[in-house]
């Protein structure tokens, strides 16, 4: 199984135990992980027979499924597990709408200045 379907899984596994803001701050530890950085500790990590059953438990599943994983595989594994996380939303008519708005409200992106 691929890295990517690995972090899915986990994803799927927790779905039902934990709101997707939390898988996504998971996902966030875990990308900062992957690029270095010396805070990832989770602390707080709770599982249970089933598997993580909060934020940091979900972390650090993530983290030792990425374990020695190659870097450029691992962002590769987090971006398919973010957008699955995501698919439910990349459609929906009120997100597409509202980005709409935004655009035509700011056609060259939030905070840049007219010169």
């Amino acid at each position: 199984m691929s890295l990517g379907k690995q972090l899915i899984e986990l994803l799927e596994i927790t779905k039902s135990r934990m709101n997707d803001n939390d898988q996504r701050s998971a996902l966030g530890i875990a990308d900062s992980f992957v690029r270095g950085s010396a805070n990832t500790d989770t602390p707080m990590a709770k599982y249970d027979e089933e598997g993580p059953l909060n934020r940091d438990g979900l972390a650090a599943s993530f983290i030792d499924a990425i374990g020695e994983a190659d870097r450029e595989e691992a962002k590769v594994a987090l971006r398919e597990a973010r957008a699955h996380l995501n698919a439910p939303f990349a459609n929906d008519p009120t997100i597409l709408a509202w980005r709409e708005q935004r655009h035509a409200k700011y056609p060259k992106g939030i905070g840049i200045a007219e010169k």
